[in-house]
């Protein structure tokens, strides 16, 4: 209310002295124009076409805030929508995922002590829960293949390690022709190897178990070969993911110890090379890996997280004496169907297993892969209800988790009802401050509007009593000025729809460009355009008021300014 009353107020301040007394509040120049002719014309569009133009700077303002109250309305309505939609995106009702150690590295052996899991009679533990309908489980470990030969397609798509920082020197002492020799030699997997007997060239991967309609929905990634459950089950085969293309970069930089490196593995080509940027080596898939031909597996699981005791100095290394208490299988199976890395099933695999497939590995069902590999515990649990999930319910199994990981140190539980809660919170709250915030927006840009009108109305009886004089009707001069109002709420609302369209414009592509989706945003209009609907009948209906209200008066009235 104060900044309405301000506004009218610092308008009539800069009136200058000589103006008031002539009671004319705009400065005009003299411009020469031609005058178009016309036999007739309506009054009402002739007036307001005046008045918009000689109150047009001030009419911009309004329709700036209107523009905004529009934006900020369209903008916030969407996200609450995206938050509304991405408030249940995973399928299943509770997730419980252990602690363990991240496969992806390619340790080559599996530690035990490095591993929470659930047993079998966890499992039968939750499916025995009257509220539980189905328990879908995934396993994961540490493997290998073992190869004729380490290409250089092999040895890139194994790298994981880093170089020794004090083999540096200088920059630029790391070439594409004398890189290896940097490398770090990783002296735990070749103890490994060393203790555990392994003959031959030794490709370290991650294996995964999930669940048969999770090995479905990876189907239409297929690049090459088949799925057969029934073969995938009995570990007759294997599905493999590798990159068809692999490449190693080197970011050259100095530090507080003096320069050093970072490596880079990507699975495309470098478009672009940076000026501290090395492309050190690059390989395609061979004849490495072939559909339906042999290969063996290879597993070794044991106790203690260091098989031997070893020491390096630099880039070299020294295995020593020690014992290595350990079970290996090896398995011979057939390469079923390969899918080429980078693949789109990154994010799908993830919502059905809590595994995210970047890096090589091999992909199984949970009864396939306990046929190369030993006592493997389950990673995860995704607990499907056979109703809809309630208070009782929750508190009921939440305590069962508590139960099944009391000494496993960090595991990750997911209650998608606590999930839809917390959500629903943030919805309403987001709802409650855009609500406010837009009907201040909008509560102004009326007042605004309102105020000017009502002004110029009031201080326009002398121009409304001549008009009387001369025949215009209440509805003549209430067009006149609903015109004007019109034009006002018409600009500032095209111009907030038409910012809003292209601020989404933007940001898709931005979104799209990148791989992404555009779930943040879902484009809610309902709530905008009921305000806007509801802003034009005020403010329509007050104008009117006015002017009935002025009309009301004799001519002369009007003429004398009473």
């Amino acid at each position: 209310v104060l900044l309405s009353s301000l506004i009218p107020l610092f308008s009539a301040s800069r009136i200058s002295p000589m103006q008031a007394i002539r009671n004319i509040q705009i400065n005009r120049k003299m411009k020469k124009k031609k005058i178009k002719t016309q036999k007739e014309f309506i009054p009402s569009r002739l007036l307001a076409s005046r008045n918009i133009k000689l109150y047009k700077n001030k009419q911009v303002l309004t329709s700036i805030i209107l523009a905004v109250a529009i934006f900020g309305s369209l903008f916030g309505y969407s996200i609450i929508g995206g938050v509304k939609k991405n408030n249940r995106m995973i399928d299943y009702d509770y997730g419980i995922e252990a602690e363990y150690y991240d496969f992806s590295y390619r340790q080559l052996a599996h530690y035990e002590k490095q591993v929470n899991g659930f047993s079998d009679n966890d499992v039968q533990d939750v499916l025995y829960n009257s509220n539980v309908e189905r328990v879908v489980t995934g396993k994961a470990t540490n493997g290998y293949i073992l190869v004729d030969e380490l290409t250089d397609y092999l040895r890139l798509c194994g790298y994981t390690n880093d170089v020794y920082q004090q083999n540096l020197s200088k920059k630029g002492d790391i070439t594409p022709d004398n890189y290896w020799k940097f490398i770090e030699d990783n002296l735990e997997n070749r103890a490994v190897k060393e203790k555990a007997d392994i003959k031959g060239e030794v490709f370290p991967l991650s294996f995964y178990g999930v669940e048969e309609e999770y090995i479905e929905a990876l189907k239409d990634a297929v690049t090459v070969g088949r799925i057969d459950i029934d073969k995938i089950n009995s570990g007759e085969e294997i599905i493999l993911l590798v990159p068809e293309y692999v490449e190693l970069s080197a970011w050259e930089h100095e530090d507080e110890y003096g320069p050093d490196m970072d490596f880079e593995w990507s699975l495309k080509p470098t478009e672009t090379i940076a000026d501290n940027q090395v492309v050190l080596d690059s390989a395609k898939i061979g004849d490495e890996f072939k559909v339906d031909k042999g290969i063996t597996l290879g597993w070794i699981g044991a106790e203690e997280n260091e098989p031997v005791e070893y020491d390096h100095e630099g880039a070299e290394g020294k295995i020593l004496k020690g014992e290595f208490k350990h079970t290996k299988v090896e398995t011979d199976v057939k390469i079923g169907a390969i899918i080429y890395l980078p693949a789109d099933i990154s994010n799908l695999f993830y919502d059905y297993s809590f595994f995210s497939i970047s890096k090589p590995c091999i992909v199984t069902s949970v009864d396939g892969i306990d046929t190369f590999t030993k006592d493997l515990p389950y990673l995860s649990m995704k607990i499907h209800l056979n109703q809809e999930c309630n208070v009782e319910i929750e508190e009921e199994m939440m305590t069962l988790f508590d139960r099944l990981t009391a000494e496993m140190g960090s595991p990750s539980i997911y209650s998608a009802y606590e999930h839809v809660k917390s959500g629903e919170t943030t919805a309403k709250t987001l709802l409650l401050i855009i609500t406010a915030v837009v009907a201040l927006l909008f509560t102004l840009s009326g007042s605004l509007i309102n105020n000017a009108l009502t002004a110029r109305i009031r201080e326009s009886k002398k121009e409304i009593g001549t008009l009387r004089a001369v025949g215009a009707s209440v509805k003549d001069i209430s067009s006149s000025y609903i015109r004007q109002l019109l034009s006002v709420l018409g600009f500032g609302t095209a111009l907030g729809f038409g910012a809003f369209a292209l601020f989404y414009g933007i940001y898709c592509l931005i979104f799209i460009s990148m791989g992404d989706t555009t779930d943040d945003f879902v484009l809610t209009f309902r709530e905008t355009i009921v305000a806007v609907i509801a802003l034009f009948v005020c403010c329509i209906g007050n104008v009117h008021f006015k002017v009935k209200k002025e009309m009301k008066n004799s001519i002369v009235e009007n003429i004398r300014e009473l």
